[in-house]
């Protein structure tokens, strides 16, 4: 539950991250960058608003899944360490 929710939330920056990288790409091949909104503008107008999410699916798996190790993992290591009674129960 929370979890996934906090995973998917971790995304909230996307579209910025897919403006940072269309930038970076211009740059690399020697053309001009413009600002952030600039950038955001041609990527809208060349693919649409869904061009700013592009790779969202992978990203907000990705985030689901090491909110739930953080958490998960976490735990299961204190649960672990507990029974071996290499840390105190509080």
């Amino acid at each position: 539950g929370a979890g996934v929710i906090g995973g998917t939330l971790a995304c909230w920056n996307h579209p910025f991250e897919v403006a940072r990288i269309e930038a970076q790409t211009l740059g690399n091949m020697g053309k001009p960058v413009g600002s952030m909104v600039t950038v955001m503008r041609d990527i809208v107008r060349v693919d649409g608003v869904g061009g700013l999410f592009r790779g969202i699916v992978p990203r907000v798996g990705l985030g689901i899944w090491q909110t739930l190790f953080m958490v998960t993992g976490a735990k299961l290591i204190k649960d672990e360490l507990q029974k071996r009674e290499w840390i105190a129960v509080p």
